[in-house]
């Protein structure tokens, strides 16, 4: 029986950092991803490279129709967001209530999540079931509803939630209620679902006292929530909700610096250009420049050029610009061809000279 205690303990414990790791690396690995993301898209927004996009956005907006449409999706997006975080806080206070409200006071309700099926279905051999028509059974993972009596007015075949010796709390039907010689009062249960009565680890018939009593089963149930709210009660639970929380705040926040960054650019651009009256079917395009400086060369990347590059050598008192790649046989030609025609010219000229000279002779 320890040795059963101890490799259960092993497992949980075992199960829990599993969970915390692998919830832990998802949390990290989702957060660098994120904020990468938001520094690469504020760098290409003030940079100017979503320019087309914002004007389009902002000419797109001004029309009534996509103007609704754009404010809905707004109004959409902060209303899931609030009952995301909303479920999430309700569950939590939940959680803790159904935890801790089997400690309260006779005459109030309480809530129980039921974590085996042994009242889920009727047992053959359990005829006084048939018998009396008991039909109030419910699922694994439901959550019950409680009320604490005076243990007095309990009743056989009534459904109780009492604390077993093994330190948990069953929840099982009243077989039989047996008074002593002295009027002690002492009941035998059984889950319907099995067919023989509760007995304790050291396989004897359990006796439960009137003390032992936690509340009596109401007939209401909510069913499969249980499952939940009792993974919620688990440290895993906790770490994965910690971390859930964490994640939506974080992408909250800079979700709302991108937005930032596209209206301060946005504004820029409403006072830089006149796109105040743009017709959203006027076609809008934009090219970016690239210059690279290698000692005393700068080299010019044009978007779409491929592998054509400009080179711009500076010399001391002029700048040669030639292309490199496909354009560099071209303008070598035209540049060898305007040369070669310099020099027939030069001679020309120079023949003229020596003519003039022998005129003057």
């Amino acid at each position: 029986m320890l040795f059963n205690l101890i490799a259960g303990s092993n497992i949980q414990a075992v199960a829990l950092v599993v969970t915390a790791v692998a919830v832990t690396c998802f949390t990290i690995a989702f957060t660098l991803l994120f904020i990468n993301y938001r520094k690469y898209a504020v760098n290409e927004i003030n940079s100017g490279k979503r320019d087309i996009e914002l004007i389009e956005e902002y000419v797109d907006g001004k029309q009534k129709h996509k103007l609704i449409i754009k404010k809905s999706l707004k109004v959409v997006k902060l209303v899931v967001y609030t009952l995301l975080m909303a479920f999430i806080t309700v569950c939590l206070v939940f959680t803790l209530f159904v935890r801790f409200s089997s400690n309260v006071p006779t005459g109030t309700k309480s809530l129980m999540v039921v974590a085996s099926g042994s009242m889920s279905e009727k047992n053959p051999n359990n005829e006084y079931l048939f018998t009396n028509n008991l039909n109030d059974q419910f699922p694994t993972y439901a959550i019950i509803v409680l009320e604490k009596v005076d243990p007095k007015s309990l009743r056989q075949y009534d459904v109780v939630a009492y604390n077993h010796p093994s330190g948990r709390v069953y929840i099982h039907r009243i077989r039989s209620i047996e008074t002593d010689k002295d009027g002690n009062v002492t009941y035998r249960t059984r889950g319907d679902a099995v067919a023989a009565d509760d007995q304790s680890d050291t396989s004897y018939t359990v006796v439960t006292r009137p003390d032992d009593i936690v509340g009596r089963y109401t007939g209401v149930y909510i069913p499969f929530l249980g499952a939940f709210v009792q993974f919620m009660q688990s440290l895993s639970g906790i770490v994965t909700i910690v971390a859930l929380v964490f994640c939506l705040v974080m992408f909250d926040k800079n979700s709302g610096k991108i937005s930032e960054s596209q209206s301060a650019r946005t504004n820029y651009l409403i006072k830089l250009l006149d796109i105040e009256n743009l017709n959203s079917d006027i076609e809008l395009t934009a090219s970016f420049v690239e210059k690279i400086y290698l000692d005393k060369v700068s080299y010019i990347v044009k978007e779409g050029d491929g592998n054509k590059m400009l080179k711009e050598l500076h010399a001391e008192n002029q700048t040669v610009t030639e292309n490199s790649g496909e354009n560099s046989a071209e303008n070598s030609a035209e540049n060898s061809a305007e040369n070669q025609g310099n020099a027939e010219s030069s001679g020309e000229n120079q023949t003229d000279k020596e003519n003039s000279g022998e005129n003057l002779g």
